[in-house]
């Protein structure tokens, strides 16, 4: 057999998948994070030379555990293509939304500008109704987070505390809270 074929057997990955093969579908299937994202060119083949052959594929003998390597041979029975394709966050003074619930959002605070990587912090919010939230994965190349973590609450003689303040230093991201009756 000479050349390659389109036609897959039913325990190969999809034709478009991501890295670990957990997501597939067609090219358009890989969505932005949200609204506040922006492709910033159409999809590419990498042409890293030190990982792909001179038109980007790599081989190996079978999809699954492969030890892929750059270069065609006798026993490459299977070859990939890594299509890359670069976003940039483009959105200015726009909120990431809260979970759909009753939270009111009442107060924010930031801090642990000097003790996290540069260009990360810890944004907490707290709730009309007491909750606690913070904002996960904020960092420089995604500053609208993963999502919302919800935070326990101070439980006093089995009973659940309502924070009413909370305040987050700047340099260490100590987060402090208090109750309404000051605790």
């Amino acid at each position: 057999m000479i050349g390659w074929s389109s036609r897959t057997l039913p325990t190969d990955r999809a034709s478009f998948s991501n890295e670990d093969g957990s997501k597939s579908g067609g090219m358009a299937g890989f969505q932005l994070k949200s609204d506040g994202w922006r492709w910033e060119e159409p999809w590419i083949v990498d042409m890293d030379v030190r990982k792909h052959d001179k038109e980007g594929w790599e081989y190996a003998t079978n999809f699954v555990g492969a030890a892929w390597k750059s270069e065609n041979g006798v026993s490459t029975f299977v070859r990939r293509r890594r299509l890359k394709r670069h976003m940039r966050y483009t959105s200015l003074e726009k909120w990431a939304e809260l979970p759909r619930s009753n939270n009111v959002l009442v107060e924010l605070t930031a801090g642990g500008f000097d003790l996290l990587q540069e260009k990360q912090c810890l944004l907490f919010v707290l709730c009309k109704n007491g909750n606690l939230l913070r904002r996960v994965g904020i960092h420089a190349n995604n500053p609208d987070g993963d999502g919302w973590h919800a935070i326990d609450g101070a439980i006093t003689d089995g009973e659940r505390e309502e924070f009413s303040k909370i305040c987050c230093s700047p340099s260490l991201g100590t987060l402090i809270a208090s109750t309404w009756d000051g605790r």
